[in-house]
């Protein structure tokens, strides 16, 4: 999952909100959005990936959810030793443990760069974990390239971060920090708080957000942020839509996902799987939250 705007609390008919891209080499066996059982015997209901077992977004029956991001860094200086990312959404989900208590037990040398958000619905608890440092605040407002020109001299130093969603926030995530400017983050925030603020029925939520999901339009080489990437695949990758069939193998994305909580609890979920140049296929599920 390479991209996510989540409005918690944003809106009192929809107290929860979800878009997200998953971005990924085509190659990569992918099961879509289905109800499947963890090793541990507990269900949950999101996209598989079907070479390591993990998911990159989930959600169970009892109102939890998960959404995880890689942290950009060259491939190079990616140890091959690593356990998968995926794993964590999924130890996330079949854990009764508080989020603060489940986030302390997580060994974060374990893994490559990455961001996840854990939520709890019932427990109206949300939080952002990773295991990068996060840029300070005076940097973050700057520029896209000020707030991420360091990302990969970072990657080799985990530390534990936590940090709590407040209520009535629209958050945003992609392989940066949390809330790093990217030009990305930035639209898919403002699709989210447009699509919120005109007060929408479900359905109609769902066609603005899968569109929003599905803009192509890459950002200009001056606004790109600067991750260790070259300047070309920075900007093929600036998107909201990738579409990238220069790399080999080929990679864009592959999963858009709308996730919609409404005020009577019933969670709709969304996911739209591309193929390369083909129509996406719809599939959705509905949790009783």
């Amino acid at each position: 999952m390479c991209l996510i705007s989540l409005a918690w609390g944003a809106s009192a008919d929809f107290p929860l909100v979800i878009a997200a891209n998953r971005d990924e080499f085509y190659h990569r066996p992918t099961a879509p959005l289905s109800a499947w059982t963890s090793v541990s015997g507990h269900t949950i209901v999101g996209g598989r990936d079907l070479r390591d077992g993990g998911t990159w977004m989930g959600f169970t029956p009892s109102g939890r959810f998960a959404c995880l991001t890689n942290v950009r860094a060259p491939l190079d200086e990616m140890p091959a030793h690593l356990r998968s990312r995926g794993e964590l959404p999924v130890a996330w989900l079949s854990s009764h443990q508080n989020a603060q208590t489940w986030a302390s037990t997580v060994n974060m040398q374990d893994y490559a760069g990455f961001n996840l958000l854990v939520g709890d619905w019932h427990a109206r608890t949300c939080i952002y974990i990773s295991n990068r440092e996060e840029k300070t605040a005076e940097s973050k407002v700057n520029s896209a390239q000020a707030a991420t020109e360091d990302i990969a001299d970072k990657a080799a130093s985990p530390s534990a971060m936590v940090r709590n969603i407040g209520w009535q926030s629209i958050v945003g995530l992609s392989n940066a920090a949390l809330d790093t400017p990217w030009p990305k983050t930035q639209c898919l925030k403002a699709a989210m708080t447009s699509s919120l603020q005109a007060q929408p029925g479900i359905a109609q939520l769902q066609q603005q957000l899968q569109a929003a999901l599905q803009d192509t339009l890459p950002v200009a080489l001056q606004d790109l942020p600067h991750t260790g990437l070259t300047p070309d695949r920075e900007q093929a990758l600036s998107s909201v839509f990738v579409r990238y069939p220069a790399l080999a193998p080929q990679y864009g994305t592959r999963t858009s996902l709308v996730a919609v909580l409404n005020a009577s609890g019933a969670l709709h979920l969304q996911e739209t799987t591309h193929t390369g140049e083909q129509p996406g296929r719809v599939a959705s599920y509905i949790l009783d939250w």
